[in-house]
């Protein structure tokens, strides 16, 4: 325990009454593009605690303030909310509020996972280099996340039953925690998740090329970030929610707003979202999905 003690931080605060807080960051003060974010891309009650490799932002929704006894047997579980490849926790507010308003479960985690929205990008401290991705990174966040914020409100959502919920590379993720913290997790909810299925064949030359370390690095380089601000305004989030601009275009004009301040503004995006496509799997996660499977009985 003292070891994992030691990988993380206290939490403090970092977003009160919709607005960012200066001065109170988790290294004594917040960086400047942290408060030129859009409203729409803000969780309020947020907080932010230094996790091994970085800042990690999560906000803890709650039905109360006060700690949970030891023995709290009331059966609720903690549902946590885990974002997709270029989100991050600000999607899930509105589901995250209508779950705690149901009554059936004890509180909602939602976070930005390394390299989105108020987290640092990983970095050894060691080696003060990024962190290469994998699975087993973001599986590891999450896990120095649930320590932190038992030391910071004596919640042990570590010994709690907790429900995973995940979308996209999310998805990924959440199976990979439930794989190696099995007696943790009660459920999976997974949502058009990546990295499940059997490896397919890239399905053109750039999506090769981009994979390969150097070669892509430069194609990245070239393209990459005016390509992803071109086919967010192109796109208009097509390929995540159909007919956005005409069911929802006030969400429209919110995800746009935000999506464009972490391109243009959050420090290091661009270099981790290329490490994102480069190095996480695609496919070919069959092992973990299988000890989920054998440890609940079930045919996953």
């Amino acid at each position: 325990m003292e070891a994992l003690n030691a990988a993380v931080g206290i939490p403090v605060p970092l977003i009160r009454g919709g607005a960012v807080l200066k001065g109170e960051g988790a290294d004594g003060g917040n960086d400047d593009w942290m408060a030129t974010c859009p409203p729409a891309g803000i969780v309020d009650g947020s907080h932010c605690v230094r996790l091994r490799y970085g800042r990690t932002a999560y906000c803890l929704k709650d039905v109360s303030p006060e700690p949970w006894e030891e023995n709290d047997s009331d059966g609720r579980p903690v549902v946590v909310l885990i974002h997709g490849l270029g989100f991050w926790s600000y999607v899930w507010t509105r589901l995250a509020d209508s779950l705690l308003a149901t009554g059936r479960c004890k509180a909602v985690l939602v976070y930005d996972r390394y390299g989105r929205g108020f987290s640092d990008v990983a970095v050894d401290p060691t080696a003060e280099q990024p962190v290469r991705h994998s699975a087993d990174l973001f599986a590891q966040q999450l896990d120095d996340l649930l320590l932190a914020v038992r030391l910071r409100s004596g919640k042990k959502l570590r010994e709690e039953r907790l429900v995973l919920g995940g979308t996209s590379m999310g998805g990924l993720i959440a199976t990979k925690f439930a794989a190696v913290n099995p007696k943790l997790v009660v459920r999976l909810v997974l949502m058009a998740p990546c990295g499940l299925k059997p490896p397919v064949p890239f399905a053109n030359l750039d999506t090769q090329l981009i994979r390969v370390w150097g070669i892509g690095h430069a194609l990245y380089a070239c393209f990459g970030g005016g390509t992803q601000l071109r086919m967010m305004r192109q796109r208009k989030f097509r390929d995540d929610v159909p007919d956005l601009e005409k069911t929802n275009p006030s969400l429209l004009t919110e995800l746009t707003a935000a999506m464009t301040w972490q391109l243009q503004q959050k420090p290091g995006y661009g270099w981790d979202f290329y490490r994102d496509v480069a190095h996480m799997p695609w496919g070919g996660m069959q092992e973990e999905v299988g000890a989920v499977g054998r440890e609940t009985g079930m045919d996953v």
